[in-house]
C-alpha cells in the first residue's frame, strides 16, 4: 500500500520530469527553420480548461488540447494527471475531477499534461497546472 509520503514523492518527481519535458515541447525532430507541414513535425500544442474552477470534489473540468494539426487523422493524444482523476487518457479533450480514483482528495498543486504525436513518432506537449483545495474544490492555472 502506498503512503501519502510515497504519493507526494511520486507527484514531486512527476512535476520535475514534466518541467524538464516542457523545455522540449514543440517541434521535436523538425529540421531547424523548417515549417511543421514540410517536415511532418507536430505543431505546438496548448491546453485550455472549461470551467477553470470547480466547487466540489466530484465536479468535472474538461481539458482540451489545441493544435493546428487537430484535423490530421494520424494525430494521437495521451493525457496524464498528477492529481485527481481523468475519465480517459486519450483524445483531444478529457474530463478531470479533483476526486482521486480511490475517492480521496490529495490537496495541493498538480499538473495536467498532454503529449500529442503523429504517425512519424514526432511529439509536442503542453502542461497546465491545477490546484486542489482541502475541500475538493479546484482551480486550473
Amino acid at each position: 500500500m502506498r503512503t501519502r509520503a510515497d504519493l507526494g514523492l511520486a507527484a514531486s518527481t512527476l512535476m520535475v520530469v514534466l518541467a524538464s519535458c516542457k523545455a522540449t515541447a514543440g517541434q521535436i525532430g523538425a529540421s531547424p527553420g523548417a515549417s511543421p507541414g514540410s517536415t511532418g513535425a507536430v505543431s505546438p500544442v496548448t491546453i485550455s480548461a472549461s470551467p477553470t474552477q470547480v466547487a466540489q470534489r466530484s465536479d468535472a473540468m474538461t481539458f482540451t488540447a489545441h493544435s493546428p494539426d487537430a484535423g490530421d487523422s494520424s494525430i494521437r493524444y495521451r493525457w496524464v494527471a498528477s492529481k485527481g482523476y481523468l475519465a480517459t487518457n486519450i483524445g483531444p479533450a478529457v474530463s478531470w475531477t479533483p476526486l482521486e480514483f480511490d475517492h480521496d482528495i490529495e490537496p495541493g498543486p498538480g499538473l495536467i499534461r498532454v503529449v500529442v504525436s503523429n504517425s512519424a513518432g514526432q511529439t509536442a506537449e503542453a502542461t497546465m497546472g491545477v490546484f486542489v483545495n482541502t475541500d475538493g474544490s479546484a482551480l486550473a492555472q
